[in-house]
Formats: structure tokens, sequence, C-alpha cells
């Protein structure tokens, strides 16, 4: 995932992911009553489709097995917290909507509490089982308990505030260079210009947003007040909306 510097959304890039602990596997199994589909694929298919893991350096005959160790129940699939909150970033995020790093902070710690609450419940309710890798034990893995994957959404939490931070010092650069851009584009063509200005609208905003202080302190600072406020049962039973209500990140 690229991280997008002045979009509305705001990803951790890929070679990030590599030091995210806990790498965990998810047991998932079949549902009840739920009837499997058969897909047939042409020979003409399967040469294809082995050509092209040949250029992957990864084996036609390597899938299969790891497609049947899923199916099995032997292998399970492995699960990324820094992926998984980012998915829940991408769901809360608005088409052509701009967004402050103020609504940004806001988004990640909505994201953070739908996770955590997962977890939680899920361990409270003995449905949540999540793996590790375990060389250990004699299965190959471990089931991990709750602290363990709070600890793991934490780290990749914090991930995602520090780039907030970064995004949010770059962005009056790239919207100061994005002006020189703008008056080259404006002397070629009526068509680019124009889109140039739609740009420019964005970039305005951006410098009139300026560069606020300690966000990645602050915004994990404010998923220790959720934390806080979680564990008190009268105001779980409210919703996590009306915890998240009472927290301001950046206080004015």
């Amino acid at each position: 995932m690229k991280i997008n510097t002045i979009g509305n959304s705001f990803l951790i890039n890929n070679t990030e992911k590599k030091n995210v602990p806990h790498k965990v596997f998810e047991n998932i199994s079949a549902k009840e009553g739920q009837i499997p589909v058969k897909v047939s694929i042409s020979e003409e298919g399967k040469k294809n489709y082995r050509n092209s893991l040949g250029k992957k350096g990864e084996g036609f005959d390597t899938v299969v097995e790891q497609r049947s160790g899923l199916l099995s129940g032997k292998n399970m699939p492995e699960t990324d917290y820094s992926f998984e909150l980012g998915n829940k970033l991408a769901a809360l995020n608005e088409k052509d909507v701009y967004k402050s790093t103020e609504d940004k902070a806001s988004d990640l710690l909505k994201a953070y509490a739908s996770m955590y609450d997962e977890i939680v419940q899920g361990y409270e309710s003995g449905t949540r089982e999540r793996y590790s890798k375990d060389q250990l034990s004699e299965s190959g893995y471990r089931k991990l308990t709750m602290s363990e994957e709070i600890n793991s959404l934490n780290a990749a939490y914090k991930k995602y505030a520090d780039n907030l931070e970064m995004q949010a010092q770059q962005a009056p650069k790239i919207a100061e260079a994005h002006d020189k851009y703008m008056e080259k584009l404006s002397k070629i063509g009526a068509e680019r210009a124009e889109l140039a200005t739609k740009a420019q609208k964005l970039y305005s905003k951006v410098k009139d947003e300026g560069v606020m202080e300690n966000i990645s302190e602050k915004v994990v600072a404010a998923s220790k007040v959720f934390v806080k406020q979680y564990a008190n049962s009268t105001l779980r039973s409210r919703g996590i909306e009306s915890i998240l209500g009472n927290i301001e990140i950046f206080k004015k």
C-alpha cells in the first residue's frame, strides 16, 4: 500500500509490514449448511496459470498443496493487523471528500476502536481464535492470547499514527510545489488548466490547515483514553461510538 500524502486515505507501505509483530493465523471453518461451489478450469487455463506462476517463481503444485492445506484446516491463513486496520480505514473513506488531519486521525481512532472491540468481544464469547507460528509446538503454531492480539493491534496503530504525522509534514511542501506546476499548466491549455484548478482547491485547504505538532503522540494517547473508558462497563454498554464522542484527539 502506497502512502498517499495528500488524498483522503493514508496506508502503510508494504515494506513496513515485515516489522509488525505477531504474524498470526485465523482459524476459518466452513459455515454449517453452506454448499461449496465447484469451479472447473480448462486444460488451457491450467497451462496458462502454471506459466504465470513460473514467472513469479512459485510452482503450480506448490500452490495446489497450499490450497489443500487451507481447505483441510492443516494450514491457517495469515492475518496482518496493519492490513485489517487499513481495510477499516478504507471503509470510512468518502470519495471526493476532503479530510483534514483531524478527520483522518478521527477515522484512525474509530478503526482502532472497532478492531479492539472485535478482539475483546471475541475472547469474551469464546469465538475468536488467532494463531502465531511457534517452532517449539508440535503443530507448528500456538493460540494467541487477547493481550498478544491487542499488542499487535497497538503496534499497527502506532505505525499508522507515525505515517499520518509524516503525511501532514510533507503536505505543505507538496502544495507549494504544485503551485509552481499549476503555473506551467495554465500556459499549456484550458483543459489542463481546468484540471489544475480542481487540484488547487484541494491544495489550498492543505495550506490553510497548516502543520500540527506531535500528531502521532496525540493519536496514540487518544487510543489509550479509549481503552481506559472501554474498560468501564457503564461507558462500554453505551457503545464505542458514544465513547469516541467523548474523546478529543487534538485539544484546542
